[in-house]
C-alpha cells in the first residue's frame, strides 16, 4: 500500500507541477507586463505634463497677441485720426534748423500768382528724408496774405539766423527777453 500511495503522490505531484509552471509563467508574464505598462504611464505622464507646459505658454501668448492687436488697432486709429484731422501747422523739424536752408520766393510765386499750376504734391518719402513731420499746410488764395506771409517769414528766419549765431557766441542771452529785444529791432525792417 505504500508504494502505491507514493505513486498517487507522485502522479499528483507531477499533475500539481504543470499547473505551478503555468501559474509562475503567467506570474512572469504579468510582472513584465506591469514593468512595460509602468514604463508606458511614465511616458504618458510625462507628455501630460509638457503638453500642460505647452498649453501656459499658448496662452499667454494667446495673450500676448491679443494684447498686440489691441495695440496695433489703437495705433491705426490714432493715425486715421491724424490724418483725418485739419491741423494748420508744420511740426518742429528736430534735426535741421531753417537757418541752414536758403530760402527763396519762388514758392510763394507759384502758388500765390501762378493760378494755372497747382501745387505739387509731396509724397512721405520726401518729408522723412527731410525730417520734418508735415500733417496739413493750408495756402491762403488771396496774393496780399501771400506776401504777408512772405513778409513774416522773412522776418522769422532773420531772427533766428540772428539768434542762432549770437547763441553760438554768447550762449547766455539765449532768454526770452532778448528774442523780444531782438525782433523789436526788426519791426521797422517789415513796417509792424
Amino acid at each position: 500500500m505504500s508504494l502505491r500511495i507514493r505513486r498517487n503522490f507522485a502522479d499528483i505531484e507531477a499533475e500539481r507541477a504543470e499547473p505551478k509552471a503555468r501559474i509562475t509563467k503567467l506570474l512572469k508574464q504579468g510582472v513584465e507586463e506591469n514593468k512595460r505598462h509602468d514604463a508606458e504611464n511614465a511616458k504618458l505622464k510625462a507628455r501630460i505634463i509638457k503638453l500642460e507646459k505647452n498649453k501656459t505658454v499658448t496662452t499667454k501668448l494667446k495673450s500676448e497677441n491679443a494684447e498686440f492687436r489691441d495695440r496695433i488697432t489703437k495705433v491705426e486709429q490714432i493715425q486715421i485720426n491724424n490724418s483725418s484731422s485739419n491741423f494748420n501747422f508744420v511740426a518742429e523739424d528736430c534735426r535741421k534748423s531753417l537757418a541752414d536752408e536758403k530760402m527763396d520766393g519762388s514758392f510763394y510765386e507759384k502758388v500765390c500768382f501762378n493760378k494755372e499750376e497747382q501745387m505739387p504734391e509731396v509724397s512721405p518719402e520726401t518729408v522723412y528724408e527731410a525730417n520734418v513731420i508735415v500733417l496739413e499746410i493750408t495756402v491762403p488764395a488771396n496774393p496780399l496774405l501771400c506776401e504777408d506771409d512772405r513778409k513774416t517769414d522773412e522776418f522769422l528766419d532773420l531772427v533766428q539766423k540772428k539768434s542762432v549765431t549770437e547763441t553760438d557766441s554768447d550762449d547766455d542771452n539765449s532768454d526770452d527777453q532778448s528774442i523780444l529785444k531782438k525782433s523789436e529791432t526788426y519791426r521797422p525792417i517789415l513796417g509792424i
